[in-house]
């Protein structure tokens, strides 16, 4: 859409731009992470990033056994930038929000090893596959307790959690917020023709609120992640400025950022950023 492109002409430049709708425009290809300690099954590429592998044609149904087994999950390799700046370390509890269906928890799983992830979702379809997900990943081996909650964000309070004899302030705290897509594009086709111009102010309101949400069960110097798919600064760094200028944002400060842009790293956008409570 000409509003679309309007948009990220002014927001990255003609060059940028350009790349970016010839990436959407693009076949998508599969990426595979694969967490077994056995060798790659066939069909599997290597990639630059490590862990992460392409999907050749026709390999389908190689890859099929080691889906079933937990040993691998179809993940795009922008999805690692979130959990490696989250940097779980062994024996921590974290929070994740926004789980559904569990690509990331895998990852912070994997970064963390013993230790426990509060999964915190809404019930229905997508905590369902979440559930599926875990099991399927129990079964290969997985040193992390992960404890699914179904609840909406912004309506969980320390008193869901503690009826639950789970912490109410955790060491680190990972929110992947519903955004517009604009960085899977490629995959997801729909995006760009069912956004609407109003949308991303709407959206960036709503993730300040559970940014805001999600900061009150982060203890005393631990750790506030928060990530977006979308390549927008308004979803993105705009969000974050406008949280640390609130009063529960000035009790934390940012550390670190890593932003994917498809046309400088070759695949999906996304925005990932982390913050340290004083």
């Amino acid at each position: 859409p000409t509003w679309l492109v309007k948009r990220w002409l002014a927001e990255f430049g003609g060059e940028a731009t350009r790349a970016l709708l010839e990436w959407n425009q693009s076949t998508a290809h599969v990426h595979v992470r694969w967490r077994a300690a056995a060798e790659p099954t066939s069909g599997l590429v290597p990639t630059p990033w490590p862990g992460f592998f392409r999907l050749a044609h026709g390999h389908w149904g190689d890859i099929q056994p080691a889906l079933a087994a937990g040993h691998c999950y179809l993940q795009d390799p922008a999805t690692r930038l979130a959990p490696a700046l989250a940097q779980p370390a062994a024996g921590e509890n974290w929070l994740e929000l926004c789980a559904a269906p569990g690509g990331k928890t895998l990852q912070l799983a994997d970064l963390m090893g013993p230790g426990r992830i509060v999964a915190v979702d809404r019930t229905g379809g997508r905590m369902k596959r979440f559930e599926e997900n875990i099991a399927r990943w129990r079964a290969a081996g997985l040193a992390t307790e992960i404890v699914p909650e179904g609840s909406d964000v912004l309506e969980l309070g320390p008193e869901h959690l503690g009826a639950r004899g789970l912490p109410v302030q955790f060491d680190g705290v990972f929110i992947d917020v519903p955004c517009s897509n604009t960085g899977v594009i490629r995959h997801r086709i729909d995006t760009k023709w069912r956004l609407k111009p109003d949308e991303f102010a709407q959206l960036a309101e709503v993730q300040g609120r559970m940014l805001a949400a999600a900061a009150r069960f982060v203890r005393p110097g631990g750790k506030l992640v928060y990530s977006t798919c979308s390549l927008e600064a308004e979803e993105n760094a705009e969000v974050i400025e406008a949280f640390l200028e609130t009063e529960t944002g000035r009790g934390f400060v940012l550390e670190e950022s890593a932003v994917g842009r498809p046309w400088e790293h070759g695949h999906d956008g996304a925005g990932a950023f982390r913050l340290r409570r004083r």
